[in-house]
């Protein structure tokens, strides 16, 4: 099975559920991590104290199978402990992600601690198609080397004597002036 790409773009989360009455605890310091079977993927930067954050940030994700089960954790980083408290996090197929973005340019994920709902996170997220190689097929390569290979001189002599002299290349004229013999014309020839 081949590895497929994808883009996943982490946007924002309009509205944290945070609670901001205990005058204690500000609001958060947000940061999203996303990770698949066990290893973290990608962190986004950390948004200071927000219930509201903006991320913007893209992370490429390679998967054999479409089925594997990505996870997206939204922490709180403390600035004052250094440490780390969970807000929310869900888990979700790649393949639900491609089928979810096919009818939205934006995907929202719901963040689930405990069972209570505590934040949305919009994304984007595309399948990376593969860049297109030329279209030279083996045949075709084998049959121009072929070809190229049965040409004798005084067949390409007659080829490049067919062919009209005007809009060739300097390297086109000097060939026909060496298979014909004839050192006369314009080109120069080569020095070494």
């Amino acid at each position: 099975m081949s590895t497929t790409e994808y883009e996943l773009r982490v946007l924002n989360a309009p509205e944290i559920v945070w609670d901001t009455v205990n005058i204690r605890r500000p609001n958060p310091n947000p940061y999203v991590e996303i990770s698949a079977a066990g290893q973290k993927l990608h962190a986004t930067a950390v948004q200071s104290r927000t219930v509201t954050p903006v991320w913007n940030e893209n992370l490429i994700i390679q998967s054999r199978d479409p089925e594997s089960m990505l996870k997206v954790e939204l922490y709180h980083s403390s600035t004052r402990s250094g440490g780390t408290r969970p807000i929310g996090s869900t888990k979700i197929r790649i393949q639900d992600l491609v089928d979810l973005a096919k009818l939205s340019n934006e995907v929202s994920l719901e963040l689930f601690d405990n069972g209570v709902r505590r934040a949305t996170l919009i994304i984007q997220f595309k399948k990376i198609d593969p860049p297109i190689a030329p279209a030279v097929s083996q045949g075709s390569r084998l049959g121009v080397n072929h070809a190229a290979s049965e040409i004798s001189p005084g067949t390409a002599k007659a080829r490049l004597n067919q062919a009209p002299s005007r809009g060739m290349s300097q390297a086109e004229k000097f060939i026909q002036q060496m298979l014909s013999g004839s050192s006369a014309g314009n080109v120069d020839t080569p020095r070494r």
